[in-house]
């Protein structure tokens, strides 16, 4: 064979090669829904090893193909319910069948139900915005969306960070919030086609990966440890009243936009450990940051008794949103500053979950029987 016609041949070869492996790339990576998190993902935490008060053993952390925590929708299934919310919805360090979005799924025996949980750490309430702006066009026949939210904002604002909105689904934010989207792709340019699609959720998923928690949360003594070094030095709470506006808006939009499409808005109070004992505080604590978080140089910290002042400020907007919108509000005042609850100053460990869903699970019960009875 010469060497025109060898030349032609490997040419020919490997564009069908590259063809092929659009095609596989493309199947691969193709999807009509947004995505939260990676689909069919599972990891293994080890947060036992960090000495976290209250949890046992490996965190097992699976998503759907949803990318959604939890199991799959089952055709059985007679009540679907949505969790929206940050790190205290994620349950990171929990195994999946200890966080409280599944414990609620397993207490209604006669009622078949998938809870998936939407929970994102780090996410305020426009992020949740975002989140369902696009979700609940797509999740079908969802009954109740639960909201848990608040701590979040909280944090931003008292850490005296820039509160300007973006558009909630201005592109950055949207990939802010979705790890895929829908999105077609063509052969030119090269960044558009699928291969390099596949390549990026590639590198996305090892960074949702790493991003979930610190695998043995021994970072967690590394934040504990940056806040004892800063004390006594001690930041005053910046004003909350636009944060507060913002949060009151936000959560607004989440029950209209809830209840137009009949499903049921419901709205948890945060609770937090930051009014137990000082020697418990400081054993376990690591919020209050002021001008940058613990892993950025923290110029000083905000006393928990502001903290938990403020958190009170973000539960009072809560009520009054449930109740201007006619949302059901499952109040979580009770568990406040229980540390038998909490391994950190508001994340929630094995008991914590259990008494939050066995909240939710009452209240559901006693405030819409309907849904138990079809």
């Amino acid at each position: 064979m010469t060497r025109q016609p060898r030349t032609l041949a490997l040419l020919i070869g490997a564009l069908l090669a590259i063809g092929g492996a659009e095609f596989i790339a493309r199947q691969s990576t193709s999807t009509r829904r947004h995505l939260p998190r990676t689909p069919n993902l599972t990891v293994t935490l080890h947060p036992e090893q960090g000495d976290l008060f209250g949890i046992s053993g490996p965190s097992r952390h699976t998503t759907s193909s949803l990318g959604l925590r939890g199991p799959e929708p089952a055709p059985t299934d007679e009540m679907h319910i949505l969790c929206v919310g940050g790190s205290t919805t994620a349950c990171e360090y929990l195994d999946d069948d200890e966080t409280w979005p599944q414990l609620l799924s397993a207490t209604f025996e006669d009622t078949p139900t998938w809870v998936g949980n939407a929970g994102l750490s780090g996410h305020r309430a426009l992020d949740h915005v975002t989140l369902l702006g696009k979700l609940l066009n797509e999740l079908e026949d969802l009954d109740v969306v639960v909201v848990l939210a608040g701590v979040n904002d909280l944090a931003i604002a008292a850490e005296g960070r820039d509160l300007q909105d973006p558009m909630p689904l201005s592109k950055a934010q949207l990939q802010r919030v979705f790890h895929a989207q829908p999105k077609s792709f063509s052969l030119w340019p090269p960044q558009e086609t699928a291969i390099s699609g596949w390549l990026r959720s590639l590198r996305a998923e090892r960074w949702e990966v790493a991003a979930l928690e610190d695998p043995v949360a021994g970072s967690y003594q590394t934040r504990r440890q940056v806040r004892a070094d800063l004390l006594p030095a001690s930041a005053s709470m910046p004003s909350l009243d636009t944060a507060l506006r913002s949060y009151e808006q936000h959560l607004t939009w989440i029950c209209r936009a809830v209840t137009r499409r009949g499903i049921q808005p419901l709205l948890l109070t945060h609770p937090v450990l930051w009014s137990a004992q000082q020697e418990v505080l400081d054993e376990r604590c690591w919020f209050g940051w002021s001008g940058a978080p613990p892993w950025k140089s923290p110029t000083a910290y905000i006393p928990l008794a502001r903290m938990a002042e403020g958190m009170h400020a973000f539960n009072r907007s809560t009520r009054v949103v449930a109740a201007r919108e006619k949302a059901i509000l499952v109040d979580l005042d009770h568990l406040n500053s229980d540390p038998a609850l909490f391994y950190d100053d508001c994340h929630f460990n094995e008991a914590g979950a259990r008494a939050v869903a066995e909240a939710v699970a009452e209240t559901l019960l006693s405030s819409t029987p309907a849904l138990f009875e079809r």
